[in-house]
């Protein structure tokens, strides 16, 4: 995704189709091509699937138009007009959409219409992740003393199935990214941008166990993989470190097989020569 297009490829890197709002004009390589207004598309900066086996995605931004787009047809579905302008998305129960000013969208997986908003941090929210029916937050928020914003020291949680919020992380450091572990249905892990991390059971926040992860500079992304066995954890000198066991590095619990590029076919060698005998179409 960029800001004024949705790009898909497949892994060995063909391009599939691509949706581009340019001279009024909405152009899709694999569908017919959707007249909408110069502005529609200007700030795109999310996306994600309705739901698990879904193959629509609901992609938005800070702008006040969202697109369902349908990923095997490569075109646009529906344009739903929004009230808040969103940073970031992730599906669970609902779809939940982080607002530009700390607030989360609740939206209905069908009609994709707003089901509640609750106000999660002060500011922006700088990382969320929803699984197992809760979704935790990072944001920032303003320092008591001088004003100026800065981690919140809270990691907000909301219950999805009664849509409320329950108790916080606390987290001194400051609390920039989260992740819930997908085995582990009540374990959350925050860390901070300095490399403090605590992995802690969210419904009893005084059992954390702490890990230091040592960098050279400030920690910019923190994901696990789908089994939960390795984390990612990247810097700002666009260092990559994986975390896990050496012996169960393993990122799939049933992986296929990675898709490579096919293999070019050698060309034969033949000699050039002046025999009389070569025939012409052995020469190509």
């Amino acid at each position: 995704m960029a800001a004024k297009s949705i790009h898909l490829t497949t892994r060995r890197g063909l391009s599939q189709w691509h949706i581009e709002c340019v001279l009024k004009i909405l152009f899709a390589l694999v569908c017919a091509d959707l007249a909408v207004r110069e502005d529609d598309m200007t700030d795109l900066s999310c996306m994600t699937f309705l739901h698990k086996d879904s193959q629509h995605i609901l992609a938005a931004g800070c702008q006040h138009i969202m697109y369902k787009v349908d990923v095997d047809k490569g075109h646009m579905v529906e344009r739903i007009d929004t009230k808040s302008q969103y940073t970031m998305m992730r599906h669970n129960r609902y779809i939940c959409a982080a607002t530009s000013t700390g607030a989360i969208d609740f939206l209905d997986l069908g009609t994709l219409q707003v089901v509640k908003t609750m106000q999660a941090h002060t500011s922006n929210i700088n990382s969320m992740d929803a699984r197992n029916d809760l979704l935790i937050t990072c944001g920032w928020s303003p320092r008591q003393n001088s004003g100026a914003l800065g981690f919140d020291i809270f990691a907000t949680v909301f219950d999805l199935k009664r849509l409320e919020q329950l108790g916080p992380i606390p987290f001194a450091a400051g609390a920039a990214f989260v992740q819930i572990h997908p085995k582990m249905s009540t374990t959350g892990v925050v860390c901070s941008r300095s490399g403090q991390v605590h992995v802690t059971d969210i419904m009893n926040a005084g059992n954390v166990k702490m890990i230091h992860v040592t960098l050279t500079s400030f920690l910019t992304a923190l994901i696990m993989s789908p089994n939960g066995n390795v984390w990612a954890i990247a810097d700002q000198e666009n260092n990559l470190s994986l975390w896990g066991s050496p012996n169960h590095l393993q990122f799939l619990e049933n992986p296929n097989p990675t898709e490579f590029a096919d293999q070019v076919a050698p060309v034969p060698q033949m000699a050039v020569d002046t025999d009389l005998y070569v025939k012409i179409s052995c020469v190509g």
